[in-house]
């Protein structure tokens, strides 16, 4: 059985139009910073360094926070918060 995201499923019931997908979907973007973002708003990391590390993540296919650890510009703790942080601002549809 093939898996459908709930708004795929309710675009093709007609139930919401794709304008409405594309803002419930901005909308859910908008509501979960990345982690770079949220360690620069800490002040624990340079826009600079954020881009170093998604340069990196990008071609590593590492996650975010290991990368920053082991560059020594994170800690573990601080990856736990900005973790922590990221989760408690989610907000997911369906």
């Amino acid at each position: 059985m093939a898996v459908k995201f709930l708004g795929q499923f309710l675009l093709e019931k007609g139930l919401i139009d794709k304008e409405q997908l594309l803002a419930a979907l901005d909308a859910q973007r908008a509501s979960n910073p990345l982690l770079g973002e949220l360690a620069q708003a800490c002040g624990w990391l340079s826009s600079g360094q954020a881009a170093q590390v998604n340069a990196l993540q990008r071609s590593q296919d590492r996650p975010f926070g290991v990368i920053a650890q082991s560059l020594g510009l994170l800690t573990e703790a601080q990856i736990d918060a900005l973790l922590a942080q990221q989760k408690s601002r989610r907000r997911l549809f369906g």
